[in-house]
């Protein structure tokens, strides 16, 4: 297994997106030419801090998993080698290998616009399901295994008072937090969002 930044910028490059009618695009509440700060809690793959970044945002991304961190890190080292995409990567995102709550890293003081969370939610074990998930999420959750305290990480991005904390959610698993504002739907993925008082 291994990730590459420069093939999912060129995929989202691709796709000519009509960003009024992505749902992350504004669950996010993203608008063009404003540079938004997004702390990614739960980086993983890379792929949903990649298309972030792809929006205009500013990002700042965590992974907390030994294995995950050294195939991000190389996947941003191979970035950096690319003319496309080295300058956006440079500028604009941030890559912390810790947990966002140990303090452990330099930007702490900082306050973000929009905190995103995508946490790995347990498999039901008493519904049977159709399909197993593609081979490359099979693997990655043997990795990482589940995020048993992602109600932890969700109350302490509300400590950090965002205008938005934005939650991703498979279409039909149980929300994290009660009560978002409001939840956008795409075939296969929710995204639910959460505004600060």
């Amino acid at each position: 297994m291994y990730f590459d930044f420069v093939k999912y910028w060129n995929y989202h490059k691709s796709q000519q997106y009509a960003l009024s009618r992505e749902p992350l695009y504004k669950a996010l509440g993203l608008k063009k030419g404003v540079v938004s700060k997004i702390w990614d809690l739960t980086c993983g793959t890379g792929k949903d801090s990649i298309l972030m970044l792809y929006f205009g945002a500013d990002i700042v991304a965590f992974e907390r998993s030994p294995v995950i961190a050294r195939l991000l890190e190389d996947a941003y080292q191979q970035a950096l080698k690319d003319l496309n995409l080295s300058k956006v990567i440079e500028q604009r995102f941030h890559l912390n290998f810790c947990d966002p709550r140990s303090n452990s890293w330099p930007r702490i003081d900082e306050t973000p616009d929009i905190i995103f969370i995508d946490p790995m939610y347990t498999l039901s074990s008493t519904k049977p399901t159709k399909s197993l998930p593609r081979k490359e999420m099979q693997i990655f959750r043997d990795v990482v295994g589940n995020d048993p305290d992602a109600d932890d990480l969700f109350c302490w991005a509300k400590e950090h008072n965002p205008k938005r904390i934005v939650v991703k959610r498979a279409a039909k698993a149980p929300v994290l937090a009660p009560n978002p504002q409001v939840s956008y739907r795409g075939k296969s993925t929710r995204y639910d969002m959460y505004k600060s008082l």
